[in-house]
């Protein structure tokens, strides 16, 4: 494949064709390891898509935050209420959202990237990324009339997280009816 003149971005536009169509897992990587179409399709197994597991960091516990990571830590334990490094996305939905669907997705996505399960502290030895086994978005649900959707997602952009406890991430889902939803996402910047 790379000997015709295949690049990494066509090899996963490949692979994700592929598993779509045969619907099954193939991991970019078996295009280095079987380079032939041949080879390649030896590997696929139509039908059997397997449960996406965790994507685990190359590294032990705990990990060292990053100087910039230490600087940000540092400012925040100076004024434990601050929401400076917050970031804050909403998203406007026409429709309604279901709830349950919605925290399930949260919680593969919580579930599959330990950043999103990590809280920081300092240790003797500095600062430390502490990524904790499990975890959760937080979620409210609630209805709220249309016209305050801007004044909530700014509250919630202000509101300080508690990096030492987590978890660094929230969401909101605000209804307006049945065919108005905003789905509010806010983040600590050191995730």
């Amino acid at each position: 494949f790379f000997d015709l003149g295949g690049n990494s971005l066509l090899a996963a536009r490949m692979v994700a064709r592929a598993c779509r169509h045969f619907d099954c897992d193939l991991d970019l990587s078996e295009t280095i390891t079987a380079p032939t179409i041949a080879m390649l399709a030896s590997r696929l197994r139509p039908g059997n898509r397997s449960d996406t597991g965790p994507i685990r960091g190359l590294r032990g516990d705990p990990v060292p935050m990053s100087s910039p990571q230490e600087r940000i830590f540092y400012l925040w334990s100076l004024g434990t209420e601050s929401s400076l490094y917050n970031v804050c996305s909403a998203l406007d939905i026409e429709g309604s959202v279901d709830a349950t669907y919605l925290r399930m997705a949260l919680d593969q996505l919580v579930r599959r990237h330990e950043i999103l399960r990590t809280t920081f502290d300092i240790k003797a030895s500095g600062g430390v990324q502490e990524v904790h086994a499990q975890g959760s978005i937080p979620l409210v649900v609630d209805d709220c009339p249309i016209e305050q959707f801007e004044s909530v997602t700014k509250r919630e952009a202000e509101r300080a997280f508690d990096l030492r406890s987590g978890p660094c991430i929230r969401a909101r889902l605000m209804r307006a009816g049945p065919t108005r939803t905003r789905l509010v996402i806010t983040q600590h910047h050191l995730l």
